[in-house]
């Protein structure tokens, strides 16, 4: 008897132990306002309870209990939401760079840098589409053992295609570093099995691709208990099989997809039989990521072959609206990529912006910046809203986002995992954020490369970036890059 009440006050007093670390490791955060992303309306004057590592409580803050020894942290004047999730981003690929001498460690430390500008702004969560060899699995594992900072990650490592197929163009190497190029049924499975056996969390297919093709890579995937995110579409890197949009073979590739269940649904590309696909959306739960920043803010007049293909603003415009009073979810993406050093945190308010600018309210649009992002991951269950029980990824923005979406990648604390792992309540280091105004998310220092590639934007009136005197100065103090990447006047 002895040796075992011994044993069960042993246990009692570290299992009191173990509760009082973890009220002495809790914090509470009082705001404003509270959006839980829930779909319900916006709290006035909540708190949320944090213990440990996950959400103990969300409520009233007359109400909550707040345990003894928690930090409290006032945040009036502010809203708290769920953490961001930004869920179609290549950080480990970089546009602009020579291939055959690009190196995966170069690769993984410009790619870290993009996980800490994410985390800057707000992004909790990311799901990386693609990366060359297995540097987008390396950057997991250094996640999860602290050597780097940023989002939780989701990663599909190489993606899976045909031969010849997109993520093959950008290079001429044989073997592509990024595209798995698969030729045949066991082809397709054992490069799907080989993406998880090496830590993959999601397969990412591209197309062009036939039925079979398709329907085998869902099938083994979801058989591994994954979830699958599908290209489909982009007329073959601008080649079209026939000179009729309707009758080629791209347009049909969606229906598959969505037919065979494919989880999400990358970009926003024209589909055969729109009104059934976007029913059958509906009724599968099949999540879109529209990616539609770059096409809604396009200012190029359209091509012959943009029109004829259906990829004009337009048309975009006209499928998204479909999609969303037909009740598809769509989740928030920015399809960065690693030389877009400093620009995710813009990229992704441009998103957003361009969801509202197409028929999304404030509130929509939040809720695909976190609950649908989350569950475009396979991860609502774990993030994405502000519930009990779930992990303590959110963020606290000055403001309301409901009036300004703009304050939503300026974060003042961004919390993960319980953490407080970023803090700018001081008034110094709160950038004052108003509507129209665009904000640099610019890193401390620049490559030549970025310098020419902005200078030049900011001498085009018709680029897509656009950056002041100031941001080009305190990239170049001293005006040698400008002198030495500046095109002379044609006077």
């Amino acid at each position: 008897m002895r040796p075992a009440r011994l044993l069960l006050s042993t246990i009692l007093i570290a299992a009191s132990a173990a509760a009082q670390d973890s009220e002495t490791n809790s914090i509470v955060i009082i705001g404003d306002r509270l959006i839980d992303a829930t779909g319900a309306a916006v709290n006035e004057d909540y708190a949320v309870v944090i213990q440990g590592e996950r959400i103990a409580e969300v409520g009233p803050k007359d109400r909550v209990r707040i345990p003894p020894g928690a930090e409290v942290i006032d945040v009036s004047g502010a809203t708290v939401l769920p953490g961001l999730a930004d869920v179609h981003v290549h950080p480990a690929f970089y546009l602009a760079a020579p291939r055959d001498f690009e190196d995966d460690s170069l690769s993984a430390l410009r790619a870290s840098a993009i996980l800490r500008q994410a985390l800057d702004a707000g992004i909790t969560l990311m799901r990386d589409l693609g990366a060359r060899h297995n540097v987008g699995i390396g950057l997991k594992h250094a996640l999860a053992k602290g050597y780097i900072e940023g989002p939780r990650l989701v990663v599909a490592n190489g993606v899976v295609g045909q031969t010849g197929a997109h993520a093959s163009e950008f290079e001429l190497m044989v073997p592509s570093k990024w595209l798995l190029a698969s030729d045949s049924p066991e082809e397709w499975r054992r490069h799907i099995r080989q993406n998880f056996k090496l830590g993959a969390d999601v397969t990412k297919v591209t197309s062009p691709f036939t039925r079979e093709e398709i329907e085998i890579a869902i099938e083994e995937t979801h058989n591994l208990g994954a979830m699958i995110a599908v290209h489909a579409g982009g007329r073959k890197g601008g080649k079209p099989a026939s000179p009729d949009w309707y009758s080629d073979p791209e347009m049909m590739m969606v229906e598959w997809a969505v037919a065979a269940g494919a989880d999400t649904i990358e970009h926003l590309y024209p589909m055969k039989n729109q009104a059934a696909v976007i029913t059958m959306m509906k009724e599968k739960g099949t999540i879109v990521v529209p990616t539609i920043r770059g096409i809604g803010r396009r200012t190029r007049e359209p091509t012959e072959s943009d029109t004829r293909f259906q990829l004009t603003p337009a048309h975009s415009e006209d499928r998204f609206r479909k999609m969303h009073e037909g009740g598809v979810p769509m989740a928030i993406a920015t399809d960065v990529e690693g030389g877009r050093q400093g620009e995710i945190g813009n990229y992704f308010i441009q998103e957003l912006e361009q969801f509202i600018a197409w028929g999304y309210s404030h509130q929509e649009a939040i809720e695909a910046a976190t609950r649908v992002g989350a569950m475009a991951c396979g991860l609502a269950d774990s993030v994405g809203t502000l519930e009990a029980g779930k992990l303590a990824d959110l963020i606290v923005v000055p403001g309301n986002p409901l009036e300004n979406i703009k304050v939503l990648t300026r974060p003042i604390l961004v919390i993960q995992g319980g953490k407080v792992v970023r803090d700018r309540r001081s008034t110094d280091s709160v950038m004052e954020v108003t509507p129209g105004k665009r904000h640099c998310y610019c890193p401390a220092s620049y490559s030549p490369h970025w310098l020419r590639h902005r200078w030049r934007r900011k001498r085009n009136p018709g680029g897509r970036t656009q950056f002041g005197e100031k941001e080009i100065r305190r990239a170049d103090p001293t005006g040698s890059l400008r002198r030495r990447f500046s095109r002379p006047s044609s006077s």
